[in-house]
């Protein structure tokens, strides 16, 4: 907040952009800021104060702020506006990945995954937070041939995951 903008105003930056959910209280040049989403604005119980402290603090004012805001889908893009009370026209969606390389591959490139896969799979990273409807991805792979899997990575709560099959057994019975 100090160093950054004065660094901005020697150097004559044109634009400045941050890409990690908080913006500048004040810099020389227009800034753009990077919010993938604002489940820390909306879901504050599921986020410790140690954890995600500066996007509390600062992803609204700068926003507000910001010349641009730049976000990851359209659903994103309402939830920005509502919550910030930003234009629309300000937030810009920028879809994450490379449709490009998006494609199936029948077997894991050798060496570079550690473990036997089951294939085809699909991937999970995240956690099992409710709000991330992992169940729902789990129903609607019940819908295909049992031939697909689902690999879940990243969870670090086991009482979520515990929650989750729990959930996943009583809709089985």
């Amino acid at each position: 907040q100090v160093f950054f903008p004065w660094h901005a105003w020697r150097d004559r930056v044109d634009v400045v952009l941050l890409p990690f959910y908080n913006g500048l209280f004040f810099t020389p040049a227009p800034q753009v800021i990077m919010l993938h989403d604002i489940s820390f604005s909306l879901f504050p119980h599921e986020f410790p104060s140690g954890i995600h402290f500066k996007p509390k603090l600062f992803a609204r004012p700068t926003s507000r702020l910001a010349a641009r805001v730049v976000t990851i889908s359209e659903f994103s893009r309402q939830e920005i506006a509502r919550t910030y009370k930003l234009p629309p026209s300000k937030i810009i969606v920028i879809p994450p990945g490379n449709e490009e390389h998006v494609g199936w591959q029948t077997h894991p490139p050798v060496g570079r995954i550690p473990m036997q896969l089951p294939m085809p799979f699909f991937l999970f990273v995240g956690s099992f937070h409710p709000r991330r409807h992992v169940a729902v991805a789990v129903q609607a792979l019940a819908q295909l041939p049992p031939h697909f899997h689902l690999l879940c990575v990243g969870e670090q709560e086991p009482s979520r995951l515990a929650r989750l099959e729990e959930s996943l057994r009583q809709q089985h019975m």
